[in-house]
C-alpha cells in the first residue's frame, strides 16, 4: 500500500455494483476493510440497487 500498488487481482464478472470496474483492487478497498475491523459484508445485487436508490434519494 505504501507504493500504491494493487493488493490483489480478482476475476471480473457481471455485477450491478457500479464501483467494481477493475480486476485490480485499490488501496482504498484495503483501507476500508482495515478501518471496518476486517468486516466485508456480502451483498446481493438487489441489495446494492436498493442502497443506491436510497442514497440517491437523500442526495448522496
Amino acid at each position: 500500500m505504501r507504493q500504491d500498488l494493487p493488493a490483489v487481482q480478482v476475476a471480473v464478472e457481471p455485477t450491478d455494483a457500479y464501483s467494481i470496474v477493475s480486476a485490480v483492487s485499490s488501496c482504498r478497498g484495503v483501507v476500508a476493510v482495515r478501518d471496518s475491523g476486517g468486516r466485508v459484508p456480502a451483498l446481493e445485487d438487489e441489495q446494492l440497487k436498493t442502497a443506491r436508490r436510497e442514497s440517491a434519494r437523500v442526495g448522496l
